[in-house]
């Protein structure tokens, strides 16, 4: 039990600061001093960078051997001083020490972690190369520019060329996951064994982007439950339970946007519209978030396309349901509206309350080249400002 016994100082600056008098009063290397203590070196370099609290008989023998002193408790467990950081320093200081330890060599270096390495395998490729220096802050430094690679912070993320699916912020082993929904990229996960990303965080938490990358997190799909999933640190503080907008550059991962569109229709209709060059809003449509069969933008304006070929009486109905619901749902946005559809579909007191609701009738009946008729009748209102 006494072997457990820890010796808590008030700060890391603290501890750090009794270390130093330590060795500058025995005249002793780190290596000398943790074979005199019978500790290994990496566990000595961690009490003298304050990593770690030392073991109460550590301090113990140090002060039998050189009289220093310093305030400290004595405590049993583990020792927590503070939250740990996502970033063990900043991405400067981090480039600072490896120029110093290390001159005209970052890119290297960097590149070296890109390909794969570990902390531990590029301090060994250093040290076979003759550098001398202490593991704690080059480790430190390593660890910042690694985690850089793999997590990005952004005030605001462009959604240019990219897919929009909500992912649900969950709690995972040690740290949360964000899982969704996107059928092209789950079948190319299913395909490759496993993909991984770097991740970039909106400074809100309320999206965060996935980019291919070798050595990034993975990217794994669960069979029973049908959902995508990405692990993400728990000091990027996501609120469990919240609903993120995961944004996915569709190209990069070598996925067909237009694939990502749910209805049927709507992907011959997006097929001419993106001949046509006519902005598809980059949020996925589905019959959760409310967005019809197919959203355009126009001028940062939204024109939400609710496509069906039916003509029952039951159909007429849900619809003018539907509609309301959509207009409902994204009233913020003050969407334009558009319903394609049959001309027998509505009788005249439905046509009345489409009309009431503002939203516009367009009629096809869905022979060859339809989607050409229909985008020939929208493109008034997709070429107009956002007056329209």
């Amino acid at each position: 039990m006494l072997l457990n016994l820890k010796a808590k100082f008030n700060t890391k600056e603290s501890q750090k600061q009794y270390f130093c008098k330590v060795k500058k009063k025995l005249s002793i290397s780190v290596r000398k001093l943790a074979a005199l203590l019978g500790v290994s070196r990496g566990a000595l370099e961690n009490y003298c960078s304050g990593k770690t609290a030392p073991p109460h008989w550590v301090v113990e023998k140090l002060e039998n051997l050189t009289n220093i002193r310093d305030n400290y408790t004595v405590i049993g467990g583990r020792v927590v001083r503070n939250k740990r950081k996502l970033m063990p320093m900043n991405l400067n200081e981090a480039k600072e020490v490896i120029d110093k330890y290390f001159p005209n060599r970052f890119n290297q270096i960097l590149n070296m972690l890109k390909e794969g390495g570990t902390l531990a395998g590029a301090i060994t490729t250093l040290r076979n190369e003759h550098f001398t220096f202490d593991n704690s802050p080059v480790a430190r430094a390593l660890g910042t520019c690694k985690r850089n690679l793999l997590i990005g912070l952004c005030d605001n993320i462009p959604t240019d060329s990219c897919v929009v699916v909500k992912g649900k912020v969950e709690k995972g082993r040690g740290d949360c996951s964000i899982n969704f929904n996107l059928q092209p990229l789950a079948d190319l996960v299913k395909n490759n064994g496993e993909i991984r990303a770097r991740i970039e965080v909106s400074e809100d938490r309320k999206s965060i982007k996935l980019l291919p990358l070798k050595i990034g997190r993975k990217i794994s799909f669960n069979e029973g439950w049908g959902r995508l999933k990405v692990c993400v640190p728990n000091q990027l503080d996501f609120s469990l339970g919240s609903y993120v907008d995961v944004i996915i550059p569709a190209k990069e991962f070598g996925i067909n946007f237009l694939d990502c569109i749910f209805d049927a229709d709507a992907v011959k209709l997006a097929k001419k519209a993106v001949e046509r060059k006519i902005n598809i809003f980059p949020v996925r449509s589905t019959p959760n978030n409310r967005l019809g069969d197919l959203v355009f933008e126009v001028n940062d304006r939204i024109v939400i396309i609710e496509i069906t070929r039916a003509c029952s009486r039951s159909c007429a109905h849900f619809k003018i349901g539907q509609v309301l619901m959509q207009k409902i749902s994204h009233k913020e946005k003050k969407p334009a509206q558009f319903l394609v559809c049959r001309e027998k579909l509505f009788n005249e007191k439905e046509k009345d309350a489409l009309r009431y609701l503002n939203v516009s009738l367009v009629y096809t009946d869905f022979k060859e080249n339809w989607e050409n008729d229909v985008l020939d009748n929208l493109s008034p209102f997709l070429c107009k400002s956002n007056n329209y």
